[in-house]
């Protein structure tokens, strides 16, 4: 088991394993054999283990520990997105980006059709991204 540096606990743990260049310490099995039964558990079950707590280097001990995260094969643009959609932005900046830079053809009826939505919902879409679009352009002014 090994200490990595901090500004690489974004990575999955087996990105930081293949990488030539990182810091990591290893920790003494003293601090090991101090973890919670349940943290050794998924140490021993996945062969790694990302946690949160604190360490005492004199006393070569962890407390107050908890799995720090959930590992995710999920790239940054995935978790972008998905973080997006739950603040529910995506689809309204679609229908304004189609509407305003797409064809002729696209209206709101037809990208209403397109989504399965209504058409009132995407004229709303769209009339909320030109009010924020405008607020942040007379913000900026």
């Amino acid at each position: 088991m090994e200490f990595v540096d901090e500004s690489d606990t974004h990575l999955p743990a087996v990105d930081v394993a293949k990488m030539n260049d990182r810091r990591a310490y290893r920790v003494p099995s003293d601090a090991v054999e101090s973890l919670p039964a349940h943290i050794l558990s998924e140490l021993e079950e996945k062969e790694y283990v990302r946690i949160r707590g604190e360490y005492s280097s004199d006393r070569k001990e962890f407390s107050n520990v908890s799995l720090g995260w959930e590992a995710s094969n999920k790239n940054a643009w995935d978790l972008m997105m998905e973080e997006l959609d739950r603040r529910d932005v995506v689809n309204p900046v679609l229908d304004y980006l189609v509407f305003e830079h797409g064809s002729d053809r696209w209206t709101p009826e037809t990208i209403a059709e397109a989504r399965g939505v209504q058409p009132e919902t995407v004229r709303n879409n769209i009339q909320n991204i030109r009010t924020t679009k405008d607020q942040d352009s007379s913000e900026q002014s």
